[in-house]
């Protein structure tokens, strides 16, 4: 893959606000309010100052997108974890999502997506978060869509939205077995990752993410255990968490001794 300001304007958009030039962006929902518009650029343009510039695989990309990973179908459960994070995804050389999460001061999942359209428009954007048991509050508008304002109440995020999407690729990052390569485009501007040559031309630094899937295989003798994902205890003291796939494996049988009762002390 190649990165250039040319193929990727938002890498030019992201090179020229950092070095505090001038940007407008457009705003491709319908607003009725200068506030309202003001706001949506202006958190997009505050985000972009902090934010990583991540790049997944086709290959990677194609399967978050089309949920071929069967832990993304449910994402909840994860919403207790920590997936704070401010990036910037290329999705293609037309549409990035630029996102922001972050955990509020109850501990409570919030977050911010937009969808950049050629690196200058601002076309479908997310905002909200986790509100206890109650479920997610959020408001959203594709498009030319007003925007819209969405209660608590729900089980989950709808996956059409832009959120829940930005979301499957923060957890696939955070809890897959990924390979990463770093091009800062000034020490190291090209690489290779799992066989694929990756060029960065421009002075950005840009995280190249893959992962080799299914490569290992448990297998014994006995009855069938289907394949399952598990959150495998890492680290020191085993107190971290590592998404892991088990494959489909035959399961030998088992006896268990009884156990010596102890006589009361």
């Amino acid at each position: 893959m190649r990165f250039s300001d040319k193929k990727y304007k938002i890498l030019d958009t992201i090179k020229r606000i950092r070095n505090g030039e001038k940007f407008n962006f457009s705003l491709g929902v319908k607003h009725n309010s200068i506030e309202y518009a003001s706001y949506c650029i202006g958190r997009v343009m505050t985000i972009i100052q902090d934010a990583e510039i991540f790049y997944y695989t086709n290959s990677i990309s194609k399967k978050i997108v089309g949920r071929e990973y069967t832990f993304l179908k449910n994402i909840e459960p994860f919403f207790n974890s920590d997936l704070s994070g401010t990036g910037i995804i290329l999705l293609n050389d037309k549409f990035q999502f630029c996102f922001h999460f972050w955990k509020d001061g109850k501990n409570q999942l919030q977050f911010e997506v937009f969808i950049i359209l050629n690196g200058n428009m601002i076309v479908m954007l997310n905002r909200g978060g986790v509100e206890g048991k109650k479920g997610v509050k959020y408001s959203y508008a594709h498009h030319t869509d007003e925007l819209k304002h969405i209660e608590p109440g729900f089980c989950s995020l709808p996956d059409d939205t832009p959120i829940h999407l930005a979301l499957c690729f923060q957890i696939f990052k955070k809890y897959a077995p990924i390979e990463t390569l770093v091009l800062d485009g000034k020490l190291s501007r090209k690489g290779k990752l799992n066989g694929d040559k990756h060029l960065n031309e421009t002075d950005l630094k840009v995280t190249v993410i893959d992962s080799t899937w299914f490569t290992n295989i448990i297998r014994t003798n006995g009855f069938s255990v289907t394949g399952h994902f598990r959150l495998q205890a890492c680290g020191e003291g085993l107190k971290d968490r590592k998404l892991i796939w088990i494959n489909e494996f035959e399961k030998s049988g088992y006896t268990l001794n009884a156990r010596k009762e102890q006589a009361p002390q």
